[in-house]
């Protein structure tokens, strides 16, 4: 093989390769064209002859201000949602305030016998298991038992 071939040769590799890049460019611009975020920029832009640089620095300005807008969204609706809990919490100090509620060390016989005395004394009137165990400071999960028992023994009425 002699100078004259391999020149044509290399010769022939870079039309090859400008041919593709061609190909590809043109196949690129298309795609790029079919953007409908393309074409609007280029519709604002009527008139003017826009190069790849300008689109893409439009295009990044856009997104960092679509990014800046996110962020604005983000913080409005991290503070409205503590202004919520913020007011959500002071409603529920004022319906559900805090109580100290004491719990004593009771044998069952005497604990039946305060929730015996406790229905009879509030007779007629409706009563919550766990109004009688706080006011009584009976554990709550007793109170309960004792009830049930109660119930089976006929002596109390549950309102259904």
């Amino acid at each position: 093989m002699n100078e004259s071939d391999t020149l044509m040769r290399i010769f022939d590799k870079k039309n090859q390769k400008h041919d593709a890049l061609t190909e590809f460019l043109n196949n690129y611009s298309k795609i790029i064209m079919e953007n409908p975020f393309i074409k609007q920029i280029l519709e604002i832009e009527k008139g003017k002859k826009l190069t790849l640089d300008q689109i893409d620095e439009d295009l990044n300005y856009s997104t960092l201000h679509i990014l800046d807008r996110i962020d604005q969204l983000e913080k409005t609706i991290k503070n409205r949602f503590q202004k919520i809990e913020s007011q959500v919490n002071n409603i529920n100090e004022k319906t559900y305030p805090i109580k100290t509620i004491v719990i004593d060390e009771i044998s069952r016989p005497m604990a039946k016998k305060k929730i015996w005395n406790f229905i009879d004394k509030y007779e007629g009137k409706e009563l919550y298991p766990s109004e009688i165990a706080e006011k009584l400071g009976i554990p709550f999960d007793l109170t309960i038992k004792i009830i049930q028992e109660l119930i089976k023994e006929k002596k109390i009425e549950v309102n259904k």
